[in-house]
C-alpha cells in the first residue's frame, strides 16, 4: 500500500486542494483570525452562492469515553488518542452532494474534515471519531462545504496531542474474536464498493458505499444494534461512523486501498474486512474544487 506524500508535494491536485482548507490554515497561523472554541465564519468565496454567514453555523465538540466534553488544555490543544467529534450545526440542511448533481444550493451543504492534510473527509456525518493517529501532536480540520465542495465560510481547527502509547497508523486492521462483540451485531455482515470508481479517481475522488446485512429491526434501534463502520485510505488515520456512505478527496496519484471494517461501539473490527483498491491517474485534476 502507497503512503500518502506530503500535502507540499508539487502536484497540481496538492496545489488546488489546499486552497480548499486556504482559511483554516491561515487561522491555525494567526494571518486570518485567530482559531477559538467556537465557529469560524467567512464570507463566500468567488463564485460561490450567496448566503449570509450570520445565518449558519458550526461548533465542534471533542468527546470523552463516556460522551462528555473534554475540556481544552494549555495553548487551546487536546489530549486524546482517539478524538471523538460532535458537530453541532445551525442554519444549513445536510445533504449528500451526490443526490443535488453538485448544484449549489444556499441552504444545502455537508461537512469536510481533514486530520493532518491526509485526504479530505466529505461525509454529512456530524458524530465520528478517528482512530490510529499515532503519537504526537495533529491536526484537525472541519468546515462547511456546498453541494459543489467549495467552501462555506464556517470552519473550526482542532489541535489534539495523543500519548506516546496511541495506535499507530501502521497498524494493520483486523477482525476481532465475536466472543467480544454484542449479541445485537455478532450476526452482522458488510458489502462494500466503490460508486462511479474510475470517473471520481480521474479527480483525485473516492466514494465508499456499505451495505450492512444481518442486523435485525428490532436490534437497530437500540444503542448497541447498529454496527460502527471504519473507513482508512492506505495508513492514513481511520474514521469511525455509523454512516454508510463517505468520499475521500483531494487523493494524490498513484495506487491506492482503502479498507472497510465493521466495529462494535468500542471500535474493534469483527467480521470480514473489505479492502478496495484504487488508482489515481498521473493526469487527474481537483477541477470539482
Amino acid at each position: 500500500m502507497k503512503s500518502m506524500q506530503p500535502f507540499g508535494s508539487a502536484t497540481r491536485r496538492a496545489l488546488i486542494a489546499s486552497i480548499i482548507f486556504a482559511a483554516a490554515a491561515a487561522a491555525q497561523s494567526g494571518m486570518d483570525h485567530p482559531t477559538t472554541s467556537g465557529s469560524q465564519t467567512g464570507a463566500p468565496m468567488s463564485g460561490q452562492t450567496a448566503v449570509d454567514p450570520s445565518e449558519m453555523n458550526l461548533d465542534v465538540h471533542l468527546l470523552g469515553k463516556s460522551g462528555e466534553m473534554l475540556s481544552v488544555g494549555t495553548g487551546g490543544v487536546y489530549t486524546t488518542d482517539h478524538p471523538h467529534l460532535r458537530v453541532d450545526l445551525q442554519g444549513i440542511e445536510m445533504i449528500d452532494p451526490a443526490t443535488t448533481g453538485g448544484i449549489k444550493k444556499a441552504v444545502q451543504g455537508h461537512l469536510h474534515y481533514r486530520v493532518d492534510r491526509q485526504p479530505i473527509i466529505a461525509t454529512t456525518a456530524t458524530d465520528l471519531s478517528f482512530r490510529n493517529l499515532g503519537p504526537g501532536p495533529h491536526t484537525i480540520e472541519i468546515m462547511l462545504a456546498a453541494n459543489d465542495h467549495t467552501p462555506l465560510g464556517p470552519q473550526q481547527v482542532i489541535r489534539v496531542n495523543a500519548s506516546e502509547t496511541a495506535t499507530p497508523r501502521t497498524e494493520t486492521m483486523d477482525e476481532t474474536s465475536l466472543a467480544n462483540v454484542p449479541e445485537d451485531i455478532r450476526g452482522a455482515k458488510l458489502k462494500a464498493e466503490l460508486v462511479s470508481k474510475d470517473e471520481k479517481a480521474k479527480k483525485g475522488e473516492a466514494t465508499v458505499h456499505v451495505d450492512v446485512s444481518g442486523v435485525s429491526a428490532k436490534s437497530a434501534g437500540t444503542t448497541t444494534g447498529v454496527p460502527m463502520i471504519l473507513y482508512r485510505i492506505d495508513d492514513g488515520p481511520s474514521v469511525a461512523t455509523r454512516e454508510r456512505k463517505i468520499s475521500f478527496h483531494a487523493i494524490e496519484p498513484g495506487k491506492h486501498t482503502i479498507t472497510v471494517a465493521l466495529a462494535t461501539p468500542d471500535y474493534a473490527p469483527f467480521g470480514k474486512v473489505a479492502k478496495l483498491d484504487l488508482q489515481v491517474p498521473e493526469a487527474g485534476s481537483a477541477a470539482s474544487y
